[in-house]
């Protein structure tokens, strides 16, 4: 039997004024003892964030008097170049940055890799982790670490497991692009839910799944990008996992990858890209192979997007049969979800689901009237999803067009007009009438060795005879001469008021 479905295959010119201001504002943070942005720093706001398990499990068995709840062989990695502080909490959805580190104002990227992600309920664990921070003062450093063996009270065993995290937030990534942050977990043989009920079961049921999980990573780059300017990054999430054959229901029903059993190689890649220009903003997911359930030698094939009710499973198949007097519940291939791209180009996302079962535990007379519990068991499950500002990042204050020429200085011909008017004769040193001004005041009048009146000692009177415009001029002068006197004046008598 097969179920199908559908594939789911411009620069900014700073004035002088400008200038003054930004110097002030930056005597100003000096001034208040704030501390100022490292040379590892970012003007754009931009974000990334990946997310990656090899298993959920959740079980609530015996009126809850078995009760937990987890995220198995996590990775997870945070990115944002205005601080990490909204990425704090443990619930659904959340990414349980540490709280030293989200509440830090230069922290910048977290990476962690663990057995059992942080805010798994009714474990009594000492959770362990690889992790990974960058700030704008240090950079992060990778963490390895080999978990060995690991005993999950309730939920299961793990085994070979090992993951590491790594973070980087320097200048070259911010400009070059690269690597922000990475999370890998590797891990060999998991069995999942095999409780000690002390009950008697007509099939034996537990554990309720195993799998050989492999490797799942998660990682947020900066990537060049010319669609802004030829400078330009944008910025990506990217998560993998491997697809793990599955055995459920202590082996009597197997799930593998491709139509074909036992082919793990197959792995998954969702990539979410944003430039922050038009239609720019992108999920790219790899194609999805068949899952195939198999229950002695009946088989059924889900395409992504697709589900299908246990009793159809087990129709017909003398095992089914007993099973479907313990167990009820669906198993569902999710594929690719959450889709998000946004037409100006600044958010794409999406989540990568496998295999997910949702499980009810039949009542069993006398021993369990109400029902043994429910389960739930999502295997291989990601998400990515970025944030890009508009017109791009590592563009503005360039002093580079799109052309990727240093325009610095230089106006619309081309031509570098550094220190030239607009009659293109250089005025260095020059007021507007042209005249050399080195040492000398507005009027003109040459100071070297000059008193503080301004004059040289010479009569400043025209010629006589002189036309209207050269007593006007004379005039003009003589004005400026006097205000400048007076303003000595002034300075002088403050001084000595002083």
């Amino acid at each position: 039997m097969v179920m199908r479905g559908n594939r789911q295959a411009p620069r900014r010119r700073t004035t002088a004024g400008g200038v003054v201001l930004a110097m002030t504002a930056t005597a100003g943070w000096a001034i208040g003892g704030a501390p100022a942005a490292s040379a590892a720093d970012i003007d754009e706001a931009f974000s990334g964030t990946a997310r990656n398990y090899g298993v959920f499990a959740a079980v609530g068995l015996l009126n809850n008097s078995i009760n937990a709840r987890a995220n198995i062989a996590e990775g997870v990695v945070v990115v944002n170049s205005k601080g990490l502080s909204a990425y704090d909490g443990t619930g659904v959805g959340q990414f349980a940055v540490p709280s030293t580190v989200a509440n830090d104002p230069t922290a910048r990227a977290y990476g962690r890799a663990a057995p059992v992600g942080v805010g798994a309920v009714g474990l009594n664990l000492q959770l362990v982790k690889a992790e990974s921070v960058s700030t704008t003062v240090v950079d992060g450093v990778l963490d390895v670490q080999d978990f060995g063996t690991l005993n999950i009270p309730v939920l299961g065993n793990l085994s070979v497991l090992t993951g590491s995290a790594d973070t980087n937030w320097n200048d070259t990534v911010l400009t070059a692009g690269g690597r922000l942050g990475y999370a890998e977990s590797n891990t060999g043989a998991l069995t999942l839910l095999d409780p000690t009920l002390g009950i008697p079961l007509p099939v034996g049921i537990f554990p309720l799944g195993e799998a050989d999980l492999g490797q799942n990573t998660s990682e947020v780059s900066l990537v060049p990008d010319s669609a802004a300017c030829s400078t330009g990054l944008a910025v990506q999430s990217q998560v993998s996992w491997d697809f793990a054959d599955i055995a459920l229901f202590n082996g009597l029903v197997n799930v593998s990858w491709g139509g074909d059993a036992g082919n793990p190689n197959d792995s998954a890649l969702l990539t979410a890209t944003a430039n922050g220009m038009p239609a720019g903003a992108d999920l790219v997911v790899s194609e999805l192979p068949d899952m195939t359930i198999r229950i002695g030698d009946a088989s059924v094939e889900l395409q992504p997007g697709l589900a299908i009710e246990l009793d159809q499973v087990f129709n017909g198949s003398p095992v089914g049969n007993a099973l479907s007097g313990l167990i009820d519940g669906e198993i569902t291939y999710t594929g690719t979800t959450n889709v998000v791209e946004a037409a100006n180009g600044t958010v794409a996302g999406g989540s990568l689901n496998g295999l997910q079962a949702d499980l009810t535990l039949a009542p069993i007379p006398i021993v369990a009237p109400a029902g043994l519990g429910a389960a739930e068991l999502g295997f291989e499950r990601a998400d990515a999803q970025v944030q890009a500002p508009l017109g791009g990042i590592n563009c503005s204050d360039s002093g580079t067009d799109q052309t990727g020429v240093d325009q610095t200085g230089v106006d619309q011909t081309g031509v570098d007009q550094t220190g030239v008017d607009q009659t293109g004769v250089d005025q260095t040193g020059t007021d507007q009438s042209g005249s050399a001004q080195n040492g000398a005041t507005q009027a003109g009048a040459n100071q070297f060795g000059a008193s503080g009146s301004g004059s040289s000692g010479g009569s400043h009177l025209p010629a006589t005879g002189g036309s209207p415009v050269s007593l006007l001029m004379w005039g003009l002068g003589l004005l400026a001469l006097g205000l400048a006197t007076l303003g000595s004046s002034v300075i002088r008598t403050s001084r000595t008021r002083g």
